[in-house]
């Protein structure tokens, strides 16, 4: 699972990533390849960022990474509040339930999906 968090005066919110089996099985990896790499993965945009107090949304980027020309197979993944950060959720910043984000087939390396954590 990949992580990355945002801070707001003093207070952190912290994301992750979940469900990468689910992404690597719609991709046709993880069987039988001996080790090899699966056909595409995921990542956040940055590792983090700072939000200044009281403005408002910040957009979690999701990137797809592939060396397909293009998926052959719809994907998705689950980007969900970590729960760890000092900053309280219904207080600090909207409760933020877990979010699907997809990515259809034919996505292409650098293609982006954002979610929205609002304050």
């Amino acid at each position: 699972m990949q992580s990355a968090e945002a801070r707001s005066t003093g207070a952190t919110v912290r994301w992750i990533l979940a469900g990468a089996s689910t992404f690597a099985a719609a991709c046709g990896g993880g069987g039988g390849g001996g080790g090899s790499a699966p056909p595409a993965t995921l990542s956040f945009n940055a590792a983090g960022a700072t939000v200044a107090e009281g403005a408002g949304a910040l957009d979690v980027q999701v990137v797809l990474h592939t060396t397909q020309a293009a998926t052959a197979q719809p994907a998705s993944v689950t980007v969900g509040d970590r729960g760890t950060g000092s900053a309280v959720s219904g207080s600090d910043y909207a409760a933020f339930a877990p979010q699907v984000v997809s990515f259809p087939a034919g996505s292409l390396d650098g293609d982006v999906r954002s979610v929205t954590l609002t304050r």
